[in-house]
């Protein structure tokens, strides 16, 4: 890999829309961060940026920049189906990067890079920002102090009011985005769960198209981890009573039951375990991200990208690397394989 300075890292990033817009606002807060190149079409967005980063050099080939040898770490936030010819070549020219999730439009897409990165140790990250959100720490550390004693089962969902309607976008196109809410937002959820309960063994799955003719609104089943745990999901972009991302996951065991959403844990406990009272323990996000200086659109985004730049300059594994994403990608893969056959159950190690 090649060499990075510590003091002052050039930042490239490919495609400035939502994503990417956002991961510049909190990026040039660092001061270990130096933005200096963007690839982007859009003349407007263009004439905007240019307000705010007046030193940004601006390429209309993401080629010519990933070639230029000006940057040293490489964002891409564009659509699904470029992030995999991108990443490649970012990682061929030996440029550590950062891609927004879904890492691939299938999990087989994604073997060459995978493998690729691995053989020659280039540093990877993937947006799964879930895994940064104080509550879910703070319950993933719970469960591991084994307060709740032997888990019994989990029930979790993510849900948002988007009524996505065919035509307005290349997430409603299967070819550009993967499929639907399963891989568009269903994926964080199915990240999250691996996060805080390891891995999955298998799966069962099924789906809904109400709104596009080619990707669905609405996919859930059941996942069985290796652990031999197993639980519910739920995922929705096509309600009417979530106007906010609302991701929960519910989870019982031999002494007590355990709620966690992004904004707050609820832990309820028959008996008193360790430094937690019997009864009902609430911590609040506010509370569990105290330090966090920077807070554009949740302190998780802020955390996700103070971590990966600090694993660049390190050398150390980031919490969200292309081999984690890999294996969340296998396993909605598998919930679409699942989805296909009218729920049969489908084995992790089944996909290719």
């Amino acid at each position: 890999m090649r060499r990075i300075s510590d003091t002052s890292i050039k930042i490239g990033i490919i495609g400035f829309g939502k994503m990417g817009l956002l991961h510049a606002s909190i990026l040039n807060f660092f001061p270990q961060v130096n933005i200096v190149a963007i690839c982007e079409k859009d003349n407007f967005l263009i004439s905007s940026i240019k307000k705010v980063l007046p030193n940004v050099v601006f390429y209309n080939n993401y080629k010519d920049m990933i070639s230029s040898g000006k940057v040293d770490v490489i964002y891409i936030t564009t659509p699904v189906h470029l992030h995999i010819p991108i990443a490649l070549d970012c990682a061929k020219n030996e440029i550590p990067f950062f891609v927004e999730k879904p890492l691939a439009l299938n999990s087989n897409e994604a073997v060459e890079l995978v493998e690729y990165c691995s053989r020659n140790n280039i540093k990877t990250g993937v947006g799964f920002f879930m895994r940064f959100i104080p509550t879910y720490i703070q319950a993933k550390n719970i469960l591991n102090e084994n307060v709740l004693g032997e888990l019994f089962s989990f029930s979790s969902s993510i849900k948002v009011s988007q009524l996505f309607k065919t035509g307005k976008s290349w997430r409603y196109e299967k070819s550009k985005s993967g499929g639907g809410v399963l891989i568009g937002q269903g994926i964080h959820l199915i990240d999250l769960l691996s996060f805080i309960f390891g891995d999955v063994e298998k799966v069962n799955g099924f789906s809904e198209r109400w709104y596009s003719s080619e990707t669905e609104d609405h996919a859930y089943g059941t996942l069985v981890f290796k652990s031999g745990l197993q639980g519910t999901f739920d995922s929705n972009w096509s309600i009417r009573d979530k106007r906010v991302l609302t991701t929960i996951i519910e989870i019982h065991g031999k002494n007590g039951m355990l709620y966690v959403d992004q904004d707050q844990v609820k832990l309820w406990l028959d008996k008193s375990q360790g430094k937690f009272k019997a009864g009902w323990t609430i911590l609040n996000k506010p509370v569990l991200s105290n330090g966090v200086q920077i807070d554009i659109a949740g302190p998780e985004y802020t955390i996700e990208n103070e971590e990966f730049i600090n694993s660049i300059i390190s050398d150390k594994l980031f919490t969200s690397d292309i081999s984690s994403a890999f294996n969340t990608q296998k396993i909605v893969d598998a919930i679409y394989k699942s989805s296909s056959k009218s729920g049969k159950s489908i084995l992790i190690s089944e996909v290719s």
